[in-house]
């Protein structure tokens, strides 16, 4: 058995497209997959495949909105 630790997202958008040809070409192996958003202990929760994430750069987020909105609203 193969456990996947992967977001929602991945799994909807890429996994699950291509695990029915998998299982076709690997009937004997088993897979189990965890959808979870928070990083997982691969040892611990017997987790064989996950997501690990790298920082590349920091992110600057600010509020944008348009300048009717911004009218309308007397108020940020």
């Amino acid at each position: 058995m193969i456990t996947a630790a992967v977001s929602l997202a991945f799994a909807a958008k890429w996994l699950l497209p291509r695990l029915e040809t998998f299982q076709s070409e690997h009937p004997e192996t088993d897979i189990r997959q965890d959808t979870r958003v928070k990083p997982v202990d691969f040892v611990a929760q017997r987790i064989d495949i996950g997501l690990q994430v790298d920082r590349l750069l920091d992110e600057v987020v600010f509020p944008v909105c348009s300048s009717l909105l911004m009218q309308k609203a007397r108020r940020p």
